[in-house]
């Protein structure tokens, strides 16, 4: 069973290491990430790669 906690926290380090690469905040990311993540067909890898690219390359998120 997988520990939801450790879960949490490798998230939360990720839109960490994202804010301080795109200069935003870690709440920013996290949101852009639950947006993509509800999308139809997206998996929790490809919302977070879709986000950090998105930001990487200055492309205004809604």
């Amino acid at each position: 069973m997988s520990n939801p906690h450790k879960a949490t926290d490798d998230l939360m380090k990720w839109a960490e290491e994202i804010a301080n690469k795109a200069n935003c905040s870690s709440t920013r990311v996290l949101a852009l990430f639950c947006i993509e993540n509800n999308k139809p067909g997206r998996t929790e890898e490809s919302s977070k790669v879709v986000v950090a690219n998105n930001l990487m390359n200055g492309v205004k998120c809604k």
